[in-house]
């Protein structure tokens, strides 16, 4: 599922449930809904392309790791039963009405978690380990990447000491420019995602509905199409700040 023109938010509730909301763009494909891949669960597409999926995690300590819950389409009809470990794997299976499975159908993986790499020291999953390698960088990395955070780089040296030190140091700096956007009456503006007029209600407040604009795209497809020179990313100084830090 491309980002352009895509929304979804999680809205959680009360009791341990969880609410996945999608909601397809307006010249969706009219076919069937495909939002896990190949081999994911599918929608029909004669009823709507958005459906809810609300999840439920079991707070017990022995289930702790168990989620389940459906695929309801337009009509809040249950057609998919999703179940499994968020920690394992995720199994669907399409359902009836009252939310059994179907005759002659079989739950199948949608989901299984990758093994950890053999050296990891902080008990990271795969996909972490992926998130915050060099080796899935792409060429001239934005300078406020995480990767290039000086006390995520300290701790993967080992040096916990300076580590601390470098996310003290990143938290008062984050506090300065609060206040220097407060003291020039300026707005936080977020520059790859455009904040709709939407509002998702949750226990913790309301949420605003930011929705990606495409230009983060445009920004990768000219550098990947341009011949300037390569820069290595670990040479590039972690810069997320708006303003000149204060003197």
């Amino acid at each position: 599922m491309e980002p352009v023109n895509q929304r979804c938010h999680y809205e959680p509730n009360p009791g341990g449930h969880g609410v996945l909301l999608h909601h397809a763009p307006a010249e969706a494909d009219p076919g069937p809904h495909d939002p896990h891949g190949p081999h994911g669960p599918h929608i029909p597409s004669q009823q709507s392309p958005s459906f809810l999926c609300p999840l439920r995690r079991r707070r017990r300590s022995a289930g702790r790791y168990e989620v389940d819950g459906y695929v309801y389409n337009a009509a809040e009809e249950p057609e998919i039963l999703i179940t499994g470990k968020w920690n394992e794997s995720m199994q669907y299976q399409p359902c009836d009405l009252e939310g059994e499975p179907r005759p002659g159908t079989e739950l199948k993986e949608v989901w299984h978690v990758a093994d950890v790499p053999n050296d990891d020291k902080f008990d990271y999953t795969y996909f972490a380990h992926k998130l915050n390698s060099f080796d899935t960088a792409p060429r001239k990395l934005l300078p406020s990447d995480s990767r290039l955070r000086p006390d995520r780089y300290a701790l993967e040296m080992g040096n916990i000491t300076k580590s601390g030190a470098e996310k003290r140091r990143l938290e008062e700096r984050q506090r300065a420019e609060k206040k220097i956007r407060e003291a020039k009456g300026e707005t936080f503006k977020t520059k790859w995602f455009d904040i709709t007029e939407e509002v998702a209600t949750t226990p913790w407040g309301d949420l605003e509905i930011c929705e990606y604009n495409g230009k983060y795209t445009q920004h990768r497809a000219a550098i990947d199409s341009s011949d300037t020179y390569e820069v290595d990313n670990k040479s590039v100084e972690f810069n997320p700040w708006q303003y000149p830090p204060p003197s």
